[in-house]
């Protein structure tokens, strides 16, 4: 296969395009600004959506809500950049979202500086976040691995339905190197690997069609979300009848029967003095 001659960060925002990564949403920063850049000239091209968010948080919740569809999503930043992602790629491990993200690691502590260092080893091997979970981490050496590694850092989120890290740094992602890039997956194979993920996946599929019940009173039969406000039960509140609802309206009861009006506490009497 012919070979092109491609600086790493856009190597890596090419294999994920020709993976079916069709949503990209980041924040710039040295040095991974190349894979933003790209994603923006590529996306339209496949028809997919890039989105410069306001912030690094901003950014992963934005992959956080289109990983949910099904959609492949990836985000990426360096260092300090992905330490405020981190709360969006934990709640993403926790509800079971794949999603792929790049740290194009710095150096320095704090915003650090745009010199390439090796310093999130143990933030990357320990999971991101507050922990709690592991994922798979993919460290290229060169610009062909990183190709390789993105690639298939997609088929493995979907397959394990957890976050995937490609993990490199500021020379492997400004060096240019010859690459032989993988196969592009056509548009119905990319169709075909969303719909595999029918059975979780929210939004247009037939997973839809489930009675789903979400946290406000939302609830969604019938193929769409509607608006079912269920009435909010207070503080001894309950069904008239039995059974939980009624032992708990007792339960509340009592506990607010030992709480005594302020006038009824008896005050201590002052200690005698003397004889």
């Amino acid at each position: 296969m012919a070979r092109k001659f491609m600086k790493g960060c856009e190597a890596i925002a090419e294999a994920a395009v020709r993976s079916g990564c069709r949503f990209f949403a980041g924040y710039p920063i040295t040095p991974q600004n190349e894979i933003p850049e790209y994603f923006a000239r590529r996306m339209p091209e496949v028809g997919g959506v890039f989105v410069q968010g306001e912030s690094e948080v901003a950014s992963v919740n934005m992959v956080y809500g289109a990983a949910q569809t099904g959609t492949r999503a990836m985000t990426s930043s360096s260092s300090c950049g992905i330490s405020l992602k981190s709360e969006g790629i934990s709640f993403c491990a926790s509800a079971r979202i794949p999603m792929v993200y790049c740290n194009v690691q710095r150096g320095g502590p704090g915003i650090g500086a745009i010199q390439p260092a090796q310093q999130d080893y143990l933030q990357a091997t320990r999971a991101s976040g507050n922990g709690g979970f592991r994922m798979m981490v993919f460290a290229p050496a060169t610009v062909q691995e990183a190709v390789d590694m993105t690639y298939a850092a997609f088929d493995y989120a979907q397959r394990d339905r957890n976050p995937v890290l490609i993990l490199a740094d500021g020379v492997l992602g400004t060096i240019m190197e010859p690459v032989v890039l993988p196969e592009m997956r056509s548009d119905e194979e990319v169709k075909r690997l969303k719909y595999e993920l029918r059975d979780w996946a929210l939004v247009g599929h037939s997973a839809d069609q489930k009675s789903l019940i979400l946290p406000g009173g939302w609830s969604g039969t019938g193929g769409a979300l509607q608006a079912q406000r269920r009435p909010v039960r207070h503080l001894g509140e309950g069904r008239a009848g039995g059974g939980v609802h009624g032992r708990r309206r007792g339960a509340d009861h009592r506990r607010l029967r030992r709480v005594r009006p302020y006038r009824q506490v008896r005050r201590p009497r002052p200690p005698r003095t003397g004889l």
